[in-house]
């Protein structure tokens, strides 16, 4: 269910910080043009979180991968 996930995007990092706390940082770091752009890799039980940054440390992006696998 991505439905709350949505609503992620527009928040500053420590917004989603606080949001995903139930979940563990798996992996950061910067990307694009001269590295102007960060990811945070957050996962818990329910899947991944990838949530894309800015260079004003906000959250443009959030995507969902769930540990469900579709045979």
């Amino acid at each position: 269910n991505m439905k709350g996930l949505i609503y992620i995007e527009g928040l500053t990092e420590k917004q989603v910080r606080q949001r995903l706390s139930h979940a563990k940082i798996i992996r950061t770091n910067k990307f694009g043009v001269n590295s102007c752009l960060y990811y945070i890799l957050f996962e818990d039980v329910k899947g991944r979180y990838l949530c894309l940054f800015n260079g004003d440390r906000e959250c443009f992006r959030a995507l969902f991968f769930s540990k469900v696998l579709l045979n």
